[in-house]
């Protein structure tokens, strides 16, 4: 397992859990978004532009 895996992985767990109270559909998500080669992405109440 590379050691970049394995310092994401606690990022992903809190991410997942912040989505689990924060989103309406926690698989679906539009508050705490994923933007690839970046990181992620807070979207002020959920707006999708």
């Amino acid at each position: 397992m590379a050691a970049e895996e394995v310092r994401q992985r606690p990022n992903r767990l809190y991410i997942q859990q912040l989505r689990q109270k924060l989103e309406a559909v926690p698989s679906a998500p539009r508050i705490i978004v994923t933007e690839g080669g970046i990181g992620y992405r807070l979207r002020n109440g959920g707006d999708v532009s």
